[in-house]
C-alpha cells in the first residue's frame, strides 16, 4: 500500500511541478511583453526629446537673429540721434528679450541633452533585462522538456508499481487459498 501511495504522490508533485512551471513560462512571457512596451515608449519619448531639441535650436537661432536685429536698430537709431531715442529704447528691451530667449533655449537644449542621456540608458537596462528574461524562458522552456521526460518516466515507474502491487495481491490471494486448500486436506 505504501508504494502505491507513494506512486501516487509522485504523479501529484509531477502535476503541481508542471503546473507551476507553466505559470512561470507564463509570467516571463508577460514580463517580456511588458518590457517591449516600456521599450516602445523609450523610443516614443526618445523622438519627442529630439522634436524638443529642433525646437530648442530653432529658438536659438531665432533669437540670434533678433539679437542681430536689435543691434541693427541701436544702431540705425543712434545715428537718427534725438528722434532715435525712443526706438533705440525698444531695440535695447528687445535684445534683452532675444538674449534672455537664447539663454533658455541653451538651458531647455541642456535639459533635453540630458533626457537623451537617461533614456539611452534606459533603453540598455530594458534591453539587458529583456535578454535576460529571453535566456530565462528559453532555460524553462528546457527545464519543461526535461521535467516532461522526468515525469513521463515517474508516471511508468508508479504504473510499474501499481502492476506490481496488484499482481503481489494476486500472488497473496493465490497463496491464501493454497494454504486454505492444503489445510482442508490435512
Amino acid at each position: 500500500m505504501r508504494l502505491h501511495d507513494g506512486a501516487r504522490r509522485i504523479k501529484d508533485y509531477r502535476q503541481s511541478a508542471k503546473s507551476s512551471l507553466n505559470e512561470m513560462l507564463t509570467s516571463a512571457g508577460e514580463l517580456e511583453r511588458v518590457m517591449e512596451e516600456a521599450q516602445q515608449k523609450i523610443h516614443a519619448a526618445n523622438a519627442a526629446a529630439n522634436a524638443l531639441m529642433e525646437s530648442a535650436e530653432w529658438i536659438k537661432d531665432a533669437a540670434g537673429e533678433a539679437d542681430l536685429i536689435a543691434l541693427n536698430a541701436s544702431i540705425e537709431a543712434a545715428k537718427a540721434g534725438e528722434n532715435g531715442k525712443r526706438f533705440g529704447m525698444v531695440a535695447s528691451q528687445m535684445r534683452t528679450l532675444a538674449q534672455s530667449c537664447e539663454a533658455s533655449s541653451d538651458k531647455m537644449g541642456g535639459n533635453v541633452h540630458t533626457l537623451f542621456q537617461c533614456l539611452e540608458q534606459s533603453m540598455q537596462g530594458m534591453e539587458a533585462a529583456q535578454n535576460a528574461v529571453k535566456e530565462q524562458s528559453a532555460q524553462l522552456s528546457q527545464v519543461r522538456v526535461l521535467f516532461d521526460g522526468f515525469g513521463e518516466e515517474l508516471l511508468s515507474i508508479g504504473a510499474s508499481i501499481t502492476e506490481l502491487l496488484e499482481q503481489t495481491g494476486a500472488l497473496t490471494a493465490l497463496a491464501d487459498e493454497l494454504r486454505e486448500k492444503k489445510q482442508s486436506r490435512e
